[in-house]
């Protein structure tokens, strides 16, 4: 499952230079800029898309929007490219219409803590509140400083614009890899939960609204512990665990067994 946290405040895609103006550049390149009746996005940390393409469906088929601008950030270079071929491919079938301008930069998102009274500009961006709605996919657990990416998305957001963060709740998939992972080399697995976001919204006393969804996802091929399931498992945890020793793998494989609803 996943919350979503909501806090007020081209033909192609393409990539672009990372250092300048990041909303000005689905404008710049197709050479149209936003209308009054045209909605601006920008992703934090896209990966794949395959969120963000969902997203931008339904905003794209929203009654009364003529145009969408997205901008997707990515500081990883297999995720932006994933996310750019994602894009691509549902423009080629037709998923996308014309009236959907996307790009995806590859670069990192400033997540330095704003001050009080402080101007420091986000880097890459030129101004402040060019974006109707700023998606935080899977991503805010991701920076050094969260709160810092959350106050520097705020100030790219328009006047009475969203900010859109999905984020796991502390079961699930999350709580296996806390679990089955403490021992095993890789990234921090102590993930910035659903929880953990909304407390972090009231203490700097930001409104939001939150919706909780269940999501599932297809173990058959974990569980039969196939060459698709492992990698789909390694996904899951952030480990590749065709280098784990038999003994791990077993005890993940278990964890996934302990939690899975056989239909």
């Amino acid at each position: 499952g996943g919350s979503r946290s909501g806090s007020e405040k081209g033909d192609d895609a393409e990539d672009a230079a990372g250092e300048g103006n990041v909303a000005a550049t689905a404008s710049d390149e197709s050479g149209d800029a936003p209308s009054a009746d045209s909605i601006t996005i920008l992703s934090v940390g896209c990966g794949d898309g395959a969120v963000d393409l969902e997203i931008l469906k339904a905003i794209a088929s929203a009654p009364g929007v003529t145009k969408v601008h997205y901008v997707a950030i990515e500081p990883v270079k297999s995720a932006a490219a994933a996310c750019r071929s994602r894009l691509q491919r549902a423009r080629a079938d037709g998923e996308l219409g014309p009236n959907v301008v996307a790009f995806v930069l590859e670069e990192p998102f400033d997540d330095r803590p704003l001050r009080p009274g402080s101007a420091t500009p986000t880097k890459g961006f030129h101004s402040k509140h060019q974006f109707d709605v700023v998606l935080m996919v899977h991503v805010v657990h991701c920076f050094k400083n969260p709160y810092g990416a959350v106050q520097r998305a705020m100030l790219q957001t328009k006047p009475g614009g969203r900010i859109v963060a999905v984020q796991p709740n502390a079961n699930g998939i999350t709580q296996l890899g806390a679990e089955l992972t403490r021992d095993i080399p890789g990234p921090d697995h102590t993930v910035f939960n659903a929880d953990e976001l909304k407390r972090l919204l009231l203490q700097h006393r930001h409104q939001y609204t939150m919706d909780t969804y269940e999501t599932r996802l297809d173990v058959t091929q974990c569980l039969h512990r196939t060459s698709a399931g492992l990698k789909i498992m390694s996904e899951c945890l952030q480990r590749d665990l065709r280098k784990l020793k038999e003994a791990k793998v077993m005890r993940i494989l278990k964890g996934f067994w302990r939690l899975a609803v056989i239909d």
